[in-house]
């Protein structure tokens, strides 16, 4: 690269050679040359200062770390971040809940990845928090933006959480991020349209579920249904379609992403059936153009069985409570195709350490810190105290007991242990193109075929954060 200054420095050489009054001449030669040195050391420091990862090496001094955080209040965090300052007094954290209230789901989820891609690269140093937070489907398109942990080494990532933690947060032997929590799926349904069917329980196995939900819980009224045995078969108004066609394809021990990273499930034949038996969920008791959605018509007494995670069944009871509907809600485990072959969704958040952080040693530390058992109990039960019910669920292996015999949480909680996440990176694109094959009437091999090269495509936009 030229210099920048080298046409100022030829122009004072070539004006010294002129015999009238020399010494005047020096002065501006050396306040040039000062401000050349100083203006380079400002270039450096804007263009190559902004980009290192290791600007800070301490965690000694005054530290205050910005946290862009969602869906936990400041009232559930804050007494955690008290405890905090007593271990670290130097440190100061900021949280904000920046989650946008009032939103559907998916809106609202699209509204806070476009802010949050818009801080990340716009480059403004004092816009760009020291942590966010990101579903773990994104994880991967955030990897170079982010700074790998400096205080959590990945066999003890390993070791302490579960391993579909390790699939989206972890990546050759580099810990990413870390969660506070998670969450899996179970089957919630109205007890009283259960017991209605003469049977007490929900079936374990899918194909005895099938039965019980189209023959025994289903009716109509010529080709309507009124009463919905189980929502599914779509994601046109059922609010977890994806993950449902996704579980029965782990279930059937379908490998979606293979051992090289790659897309594999168009290559199995046991895809196809596996997809056309979500299908006969819809129209065999479930109708996607009769009701609004799955949880409207859960509470409205007009589905008898969904399948949602533990958040979507907290807001559920709040609004039971809330409204008087006195409706006996029960939970029950996904159902499997063999007991030896159980399977579960994990979906949840998890803490990154933004790249350009100067404080990226202490938000680290601070991460490490805020997973310790101790504090991922008090999050929990700071939550339980805030929104009723329950806290949430664990993300680390050995607190599993603490939730064996909850009323709600119980399944939720076995579920952890066979759940299973797969390399996404950009999780609301993937959702929304395999969203329109299982959307189609019919399903054909050459539209399997079709949206693994979609989904591959969208795979390899990896780190082109969308605006």
């Amino acid at each position: 690269m030229s210099d920048p200054y080298s046409q100022a420095y030829t122009y004072t050489v070539t004006e010294e050679k002129t015999e009238e009054k020399p010494a005047p001449k020096i002065l501006p030669i050396i306040i040039l040359i000062v401000l050349g040195i100083v203006l380079f050391v400002v270039i450096g420091l804007l263009v190559f200062g902004r980009t290192t990862t290791t600007i800070d090496q301490t965690t000694d001094g005054e530290i205050t770390l910005q946290w862009r955080g969602v869906f936990l209040s400041e009232d559930v965090i804050n007494p955690i971040l008290d405890e905090y300052k007593k271990v670290k007094p130097n440190v100061t954290i900021e949280y904000s809940n920046l989650w946008p209230e009032g939103l559907p789901s998916e809106n609202a989820a699209l509204s806070y990845r476009k802010e949050l891609n818009r801080v990340l690269s716009g480059g403004n140093f004092v816009e760009i928090p020291d942590i966010f937070m990101v579903q773990n489907t994104w994880a991967g398109d955030y990897e170079n933006f982010s700074t790998p942990s400096t205080s959590i080494s990945f066999a003890e990532f390993t070791e302490s959480f579960y391993p579909f933690v390790t699939t989206d947060f972890g990546n050759n032997s580099i810990v990413r991020g870390v969660p506070l929590w998670a969450d899996t799926f179970a089957i919630i349904y109205n007890e009283d349209l259960i017991l209605r069917s003469g049977r007490g329980t929900v079936p374990l196995d899918w194909d005895t579920f099938y039965n019980f939900a189209v023959n025994n819980l289903t009716t109509k009224s010529g080709n309507r249904i009124t009463t919905a045995g189980f929502a599914g078969g779509s994601s046109l108004n059922t609010s977890f379609g994806f993950e449902l066609a996704n579980l029965l394809m782990f279930s059937n021990r379908i490998s979606i992403s293979g051992n090289d990273g790659k897309l594999s499930f168009a290559t199995d034949n046991k895809t196809l059936s596996t997809l056309e038996f979500f299908k006969s969920f819809e129209n065999g008791s479930w109708d996607s153009f009769s009701f609004e959605n799955d949880s409207s018509a859960f509470l409205n007494g007009e589905v008898a069985m969904i399948f949602i995670p533990s958040y979507r069944l907290r807001e559920i009871l709040k609004y039971n409570e809330q409204y008087q509907l006195n409706l006996k809600i029960k939970v029950s485990p996904v159902p499997y195709v063999t007991e030896e072959q159980q399977v579960n969704i994990a979906t949840y958040w998890g803490a990154m350490v933004a790249k350009e952080s100067r404080n990226s040693s202490a938000a680290w530390e601070f991460l490490e810190w805020v997973t310790q058992n101790s504090q991922l109990e008090l999050l929990s039960n700071n939550l339980k105290a805030e929104q009723g019910f329950f806290g949430n669920l664990f993300p680390k292996k050995d607190l599993k007991s603490l939730l064996e015999n909850d009323e709600y949480l119980k399944y939720y909680n076995q579920g952890l242990e066979y759940a299973k996440s797969w390399y996404q990176v950009k999780g609301i694109e993937i959702k929304n193109a395999f969203n329109q094959l299982i959307n189609q009437p019919q399903i054909r091999s050459e539209d399997i075929t079709k949206l693994q090269q979609t989904l591959e495509q969208i795979r390899l936009s990896k780190g082109q954060l969308t605006l």
